[in-house]
């Protein structure tokens, strides 16, 4: 699933140190013609981490974009948020995570194409 025009998420205890990378991937993966596809995996957006992306429910931007809200003017986008795996390579949803692993990267919505 591609969505080019989605907003973008990126939540974890270090946020504000890649997010700008991590959009920065994402943009210029799309303005060359080669957008990331939602649907898989990737590790083309942050180096040396594979990343999964996730389908924010619309009931949940509240709690995460309040600023899209008000710049759009409604909900009527799709959001996306970019998920990675841990140290012992598991997703939030992974069964096996820990809680501080879900704690940091919780997950409001559907992951895409990611097991």
């Amino acid at each position: 699933m591609n969505l080019p025009r989605a907003d973008k998420h990126v939540r974890s205890l270090n946020a504000r140190e890649v997010a700008h990378d991590a959009f920065a991937a994402v943009a210029q993966s799309a303005a060359s013609g080669r957008p990331i596809d939602f649907g898989r995996t990737s590790s083309e957006v942050l180096p040396g981490y594979t990343c999964a992306f996730v389908s924010v429910r619309r009931a949940k931007y509240g709690e995460h974009v309040r600023s899209a809200l008000w710049w759009e003017q409604g909900d009527s986008f799709p959001l996306v948020q970019i998920v990675w795996l841990d140290e012992s390579f598991r997703f939030p949803w992974d069964p096996r995570a820990s809680n501080d692993l879900r704690a940091c990267q919780p997950v409001p919505g559907t992951p895409l194409g990611a097991a």
